[in-house]
């Protein structure tokens, strides 16, 4: 899973950490700050933020804005 986010997240910035990697149970979360990572926020066409994007066996299943 992927959550994609910038520096600034309005007025939601105090729980929008960016950077980083949370495990929950057997989840993966890795946390992608837009602004430092253009290119792989493009790649999963992040249209705005945040976004959340959960991959199974490799391949886009959801996303959500």
């Amino acid at each position: 899973m992927k959550w994609f986010g910038g520096f600034f997240c309005g007025i939601h910035s105090a729980n929008c950490g960016t950077g980083g990697e949370d495990t929950l149970n057997t989840v993966r979360v890795d946390k992608i700050n837009v602004d430092e990572e253009q290119e792989l926020a493009q790649a999963f066409r992040v249209m705005s933020i945040p976004t959340l994007v959960v991959i199974k066996n490799g391949k886009v299943e959801k996303k959500a804005v």
